[in-house]
């Protein structure tokens, strides 16, 4: 295999050059030997490529496994992070509850329910104000 092979003869197999470019790289290879074994390398490269194709196209399913990245570990909420969450906050709940009930039960007697009087410190006052007189057009 050719190192350095000149651009024209990739471009010549793949169908790629006109027909005097074309002309002029036949004519290349009919004098010179390495050039013949480029252009030689180069068809059999093609070859290659298109018979091999397909394959490297489709990935297997054990490449596609390779690929993916595994899946992310499920998130732990702090529900289930903590050990003792879930009994603490069903205890905080039921004591919500329990005093709650107690709270909002009075027995019937109102006297028991706090309230708060408000004084009213300003008085308004009230001004007159002058009655508005229409106007009248004259034509």
């Amino acid at each position: 295999m050719t190192l350095h092979t000149p651009p024209e003869l990739t471009d010549y197999v793949l169908g790629l050059l006109s027909r005097e470019e074309a002309a002029v790289v036949e004519q290349k290879a009919a004098v010179s030997p390495a050039y013949q074994r480029a252009l030689a390398e180069e068809r059999a490269l093609l070859r290659h490529i298109q018979a091999n194709l397909q394959e490297m196209a489709t990935p297997t399913a054990a490449q596609l496994a390779q690929l993916m990245p595994a899946p992310p570990a499920p998130h732990k909420g702090w529900w289930t992070a903590v050990p003792f969450a879930q009994p603490v906050t069903a205890f905080a709940l039921l004591l919500l509850l329990v005093l709650g009930s107690f709270s909002l039960y009075t027995g019937g007697d109102t006297a028991a329910i706090p309230t708060a009087t408000i004084a009213a410190t300003h008085q308004p006052t009230y001004t007159a104000t002058p009655a508005a007189t229409p106007i009248s057009y004259r034509p």
